[in-house]
């Protein structure tokens, strides 16, 4: 293998990402999200920018103000997309499917997601305290010994279903008396 082998974009072998081979063909949305720095030996930096900025973490995207000015950045932005999009939203000649795809893109960007979990803060003396308590406890019994009524009256007036129990219990009735022998 030589090195032209190893440059030539036309050969079947997948384009390494980050590559100067990559960035040419990315899309422009995402060529200008390349980071600006340049490397020690004068290359421009094959990483991608963080959000809001344009510069890589590994030249300066993790330092604090740099993130601080990203997070403006992304805020005033999801600003103007909140605004636009609201004009769309409204927009008789846009599809409902491309109004929510867009209004939902552009306020996850923002950092804005929906509750997928719902947080409970109630203590043991809290929930032990409640006026419901006891009522919802007296009606579970209840319905427990109803249904415990109707099970049993079923068995008893059915001979069949009578013996299919008694075929299944005896066993382990028996199992459980000659373990404890």
């Amino acid at each position: 293998m030589t090195i032209s082998d190893l440059t030539d974009l036309s050969s079947p072998q997948p384009v390494v990402k980050w590559s100067e081979a990559w960035w040419e063909n990315a899309k422009p949305e995402v060529r200008a999200h390349r980071c600006k720095a340049h490397r020690k030996n004068g290359d421009r930096c094959k990483r991608a920018a963080i959000d809001g900025a344009n510069v890589c973490p590994q030249h300066g995207g993790r330092a604090q103000q740099v993130r601080a000015k990203a997070q403006r950045r992304l805020a005033e932005a999801t600003d103007t997309m909140a605004r636009a999009l609201l004009k769309m939203a409204t927009d008789d000649n846009v599809a409902d499917a491309v109004k929510l795809t867009a209004i939902r893109d552009a306020l996850d960007r923002g950092g804005v997601v929906a509750k997928t979990a719902v947080e409970v803060n109630t203590s043991l003396a809290q929930f032990s305290a409640s006026p419901d308590l006891q009522t919802e406890f007296v009606g579970a019994v209840i319905g427990a010994m109803d249904s415990h009524t109707d099970l049993s009256t079923q068995i008893l007036n059915n001979s069949e279903i009578s013996q299919k129990l008694l075929d299944e219990l005896v066993p382990i009735i028996y199992k459980g008396l000659t373990a404890t022998a």
